[in-house]
């Protein structure tokens, strides 16, 4: 089960904590993390860029950072499989760290 004592996945957890944001999934992936993002609303270019920046902004200060991200809509997180061992370190209303 993946932690959140990586600082370069606490620090990103914590800067995708936007308005958006609806869940924040954290998984290992072989040598590396995954960090996925569900939205609220539609993942329109200006949203993907605002994500976008954020993650960049993390692998900027942290560049030995490697990490699968993603960002999905709530329809096409629910229709993608989901790797196993998963933590979900933010839901909108509540916090699992």
């Amino acid at each position: 089960m993946p932690t959140l004592q990586e600082p370069a996945v606490k620090e990103l957890c914590e800067r995708l904590i936007i308005e958006e944001t609806s869940s924040i999934i954290v998984f290992r992936s072989g040598d590396h993390y995954g960090v996925w993002v569900v939205t609220e609303g539609e993942l329109d270019v200006e949203l993907q860029l605002k994500y976008s920046d954020i993650f960049f902004s993390v692998v900027d200060e942290f560049p030995e950072f490697v990490c699968d991200f993603m960002v999905f809509t709530r329809d096409e997180f629910n229709n993608f499989p989901a790797p196993k061992d998963i933590k979900i370190v933010y839901k909108r209303g509540r916090e699992y760290r």
